[in-house]
């Protein structure tokens, strides 16, 4: 009896032992493709997220330029009112 649990515990036999080895790689090389499609697909998330990080910049950016216009024409409208109403005043008021 006490044989027969040695025989088990410690493999004597060179091909249980191969046998063993080449199930140990077969699981590392499936533990390594799993580990680089989960990498793969932090990847793909990474360079969703910032594309749309991108996108929304780029939308904030025109609508700043959009409004930065508007007030250009509104303050430029103001300056011209102002002056127009400058030369009625120095022309001595309106008649």
């Amino acid at each position: 009896m006490n044989k027969n649990f040695n025989e088990r515990s410690i493999p004597g036999d060179m091909e249980e032992v191969q046998q063993q080895a080449k199930v140990l790689e077969e699981k590392i090389v499936n533990i390594e493709s799993n580990f680089n499609k989960d990498v793969s697909y932090i990847h793909k998330r990474i360079d969703k997220i910032q594309f749309n990080i991108i996108k929304k910049m780029q939308e904030n950016i025109d609508n700043l330029n959009k409004q930065t216009t508007s007030m250009m024409v509104v303050i430029s409208l103001s300056m011209i009112m102002n002056i127009i109403l400058c030369f009625i005043i120095i022309q001595g008021g309106i008649k």
